[in-house]
């Protein structure tokens, strides 16, 4: 390697230098060939990477499951308070239609009585 090569080396080697794509691309040829045999070498089949990735995913998923059993709960929260005003609506449904035939039995009462004593009241008079 040349002087020039060496001092990009020695750059890299004494900065914040991180590993990313763009930095990697801006080496020395040599340098590059050597990462890339590292890496290949090291992590033939992409495992390592690939089980970073699922890691992530896996991660990521979780936290979706659980922001879906919060709904889920939310929601059977939801449900049961619907049931209970159900169930309170049918009663109070129920307790109308009673009241409103007893109703009903007491008008039914009174207009037999009115004409009851229409009748007398007629009878009376003639």
């Amino acid at each position: 390697m040349g002087a020039e090569q060496d001092a990009v080396i020695l750059r890299v080697l004494l900065t914040d230098w991180l590993p990313t794509a763009e930095n990697i691309n801006a080496l020395p040829e040599a340098l590059r060939k050597f990462i890339h045999d590292m890496e290949t070498n090291a992590d033939p089949a992409g495992m390592v990477a690939e089980n970073a990735l699922l890691k992530d995913t896996v991660a990521q998923l979780q936290v979706k499951i659980t922001l879906l059993q919060a709904t889920i709960d939310r929601l059977k929260i939801d449900r049961d308070k619907y049931k209970q005003h159900n169930a309170v609506a049918q009663k109070v449904a129920v307790a109308e239609r009673v009241e409103k035939k007893k109703v009903q039995a007491k008008l039914d009462v009174a207009h037999r009585e009115i004409e009851r004593l229409q009748g007398t009241v007629d009878g009376k008079e003639d």
